[in-house]
């Protein structure tokens, strides 16, 4: 019954990695962040030296992408970035591809920026 329940994890697990790829970016630099508040919810923006991955997203342009995830996550996440910035050290990125290869973009579909949903410090 083990050996079952093995296989059939190993199966499910090498089936979903078509659908949902995880993957972080090369080594690149936080050149600026950004907060804007135009649509009455905050949102926090981080620009980068260099694009840390390809993406199909609409607004995708300049190297900026949006902080997203949960509130824990994103507080996390900015608290990354402004260490990371204020030491001038470099990041890697972590980009979640959910849509058929495309980003995960924040307007769904390839609509929008690009999602930021991990940082590395290095």
């Amino acid at each position: 019954m083990k050996g079952i329940a093995f296989t059939l994890g190993i199966v499910l697990l090498a089936a979903t990695q078509g659908a949902f790829s995880t993957s972080y970016s090369v080594v690149t630099t936080i050149s600026e962040i950004e907060t804007v508040d135009t649509t009455g919810a905050s949102r926090v923006f981080l620009t980068f030296g260099s694009a840390p991955h390809t993406t199909n997203c609409s607004l995708a342009v300049g190297q900026q992408w949006r902080i997203g995830g949960v509130a824990d996550n994103q507080r996390n996440l900015i608290a990354i970035a402004v260490a990371a910035r204020l030491a001038d050290r470099p990041v890697k990125v972590l980009f979640v591809d959910t849509y058929a290869g495309s980003a995960s973009c924040d307007g769904g579909g390839t609509n929008g920026y690009p999602v930021v949903s991990g940082l590395i410090m290095q």
